[in-house]
């Protein structure tokens, strides 16, 4: 079985390697390892431990519950990091990019964003 997954937004195509690798070296003694941009956690571009799969499928099973990455990382023990650590590897926070309406990809496309 796996120990961990990467969760990554399909709408988030400018992932740097560089930093799913310093996330990734965070993972030892937490449930997930979520990158914080802008004051906001990236529930989506984080490392979850397998265990935390019944903390989500019980989240999921109550029906009169918050139904959410957000809620369930307030059921785990997590590695926060902030946006100055996230920089080291990505310094334009590109991974965080989002694709989500045309004007995003126009956007993308002038600031020349591609994969490596």
């Amino acid at each position: 079985r796996t120990p961990w997954i990467f969760a990554l937004a399909t709408d988030m195509p400018f992932a740097e390697p560089a930093l799913i690798e310093l996330l990734a070296q965070r993972r030892a003694g937490y449930d997930a390892v979520v990158p914080v941009v802008g004051g906001h956690p990236q529930p989506l571009a984080a490392f979850y431990a397998a265990s935390c799969l019944t903390v989500v499928r019980a989240l999921l099973d109550d029906e009169g519950g918050r139904r959410s990455l957000r809620a369930a990382l307030a059921r785990l023990n997590v590695c926060y990091v902030d946006e100055s650590q996230l920089r080291v590897a990505d310094p334009q926070l590109r991974s965080f990019f989002d694709l989500d309406t045309p004007q995003d990809l126009a956007t993308a496309q002038r600031a020349s964003f591609r994969t490596k």
